[in-house]
Formats: structure tokens, sequence, C-alpha cells
């Protein structure tokens, strides 16, 4: 999949950028233990990134999925998938069980991605 992928596509960059086993610690006690089995946390994480990084909508994010390739390749996939990862519901049911202070960390660390990112830029100049 990376190989179809531009290697300087910023959601290409985020992906490789994020660290994700530091989210599946922090956000691991907050995954269902009942009931339907919950999507992986990079799927639901990377969801959300998405999201906010296009401001798109629970349903608009799926609608966009299949035609974009970079996508799959955030939320952790290695083939092309044109089906979306999950039901819109499913990432409202994960922010909520996440409450406001797990989307707060969700958001903050990609903001710190993209200010090294700034940063490290900004010196070569």
């Amino acid at each position: 999949m990376n190989a179809i992928l531009h290697p300087k596509h910023k959601i290409q960059w985020l992906a490789d950028a994020i660290d994700w086993s530091f989210f599946e610690k922090a956000l691991e006690p907050l995954d269902a233990k009942t009931g339907r089995p919950s999507h992986r946390i990079r799927v639901m994480v990377g969801c959300l990134m998405l999201k906010r990084l296009d401001h798109l909508g629970d349903e608009t994010l799926m609608d966009r999925w299949i035609e974009h390739p970079t996508m799959p390749y955030v939320t952790g996939s290695d083939v092309m998938n044109h089906q979306p990862p999950c039901d819109p519901s499913d990432l409202s049911h994960f922010r909520e069980r996440m409450g406001q202070a797990g989307v707060e960390k969700i958001f903050a660390y990609s903001v710190s991605l993209h200010q090294k990112e700034i940063k490290k830029s900004s010196s070569m100049v």
C-alpha cells in the first residue's frame, strides 16, 4: 500500500509519524469488554484524526473512504479497502467511551506532531 502513496502526502506523513502504541496503551482501558467486539484502537483514532484534518462528519468520512487510498493506510491497512472500516455510529460510541479528555488527547498529540514538523521545516530554511 505504501508504494502507491506519495511519500510526502500529509496523511501518509501523519500515519508514519504517529506512535500508535501510545494510543493503544492509553486507550485500551476504554475498549469495550462486553457486547460486540470493538474496532482496533488504531482504526478508531485514525478515523477521528482524518475527520478533523478534513473537517468531515462521521458519515461524510465513511462516504469519502472509497475515494482516498490514504485513509486505509492511516488506520493500519496494507491493502486498498473500498469498504469503510466501521459504521459511522461506531465513532460516536468510541467518543462516548473516551470522553472529552480522551478525544482531546488524540488531537493534542496530532497538533504536537505538526508543531514538530513546522519547527523542523523552518530550521532548514
